[in-house]
């Protein structure tokens, strides 16, 4: 079993069968327990628009993307697609390693009228190389929500750090896998882990 995998694609490189399980409804779900008003999911480049989409769908939100002015993405200034303004965005990744992409993001975001209460979601949070100390440095950021695959123990005691623990729908899964009951059905919307 895994979650969230970085591409798709993966899961058929496997010779062994794979369930590829989603953090997304139980993400939407921890986001919906601190409401706020005028939610905007946002995806910080083109190639997460998929991902974002679903989001935008659990919380019943608008979709805008933020891409490059450019085919050059790394230096060139970031465009929005989609209403920010005196929204609160809510930026969905994978996976979150230096932030440079959350970051710059931001910046777009911020430039568009976006209220500076950005939230932060992704599966798994790596904080490679100062990614950490770089997204808590922004004032604008004041949630990073991330699911407990990855430990989160360099970050130290941050209020802006809030860990979803996995751990109940992994063992659900497992049972599941292992008593040859479905799985897919996890993801209803009234199941709770």
């Amino acid at each position: 079993m895994v979650m969230d995998l970085h591409a798709g694609a993966i899961q058929g490189f496997f010779r062994i069968p794979v369930d590829h399980l989603a953090a997304a409804p139980m993400l939407a779900r921890h986001i919906r327990r601190k409401p706020a008003d005028r939610l905007v999911v946002v995806s910080p480049d083109e190639g997460g628009v998929k991902h974002a989409r679903r989001f935008a769908e659990l919380l019943n939100a608008p979709l805008a993307v933020v891409y490059a002015a450019s085919t050059r993405q790394s230096d060139k200034p970031r465009e929005v697609a989609g209403d920010v303004r005196d929204a609160v965005p809510v930026i969905v990744e994978d996976l979150v390693a230096t932030g440079a992409s959350v970051l710059r993001a931001c910046d777009a975001l911020m430039a568009r009228g976006s209220r500076p209460e950005i939230i932060v979601v992704a599966t798994h949070g790596l904080f490679v190389n100062d990614g950490w100390s770089r997204i808590a440095a922004r004032e604008e950021i004041r949630r990073v929500i991330v699911t407990d695959t990855v430990p989160q123990v360099q970050q130290g005691n941050s209020d802006k750090l809030e860990v979803c623990s996995v751990a109940g729908v992994l063992a659900e899964a497992i049972r599941r896998a292992h008593m040859h009951r479905s799985i897919s059905t996890l993801f209803d919307p009234g199941e709770v882990f």
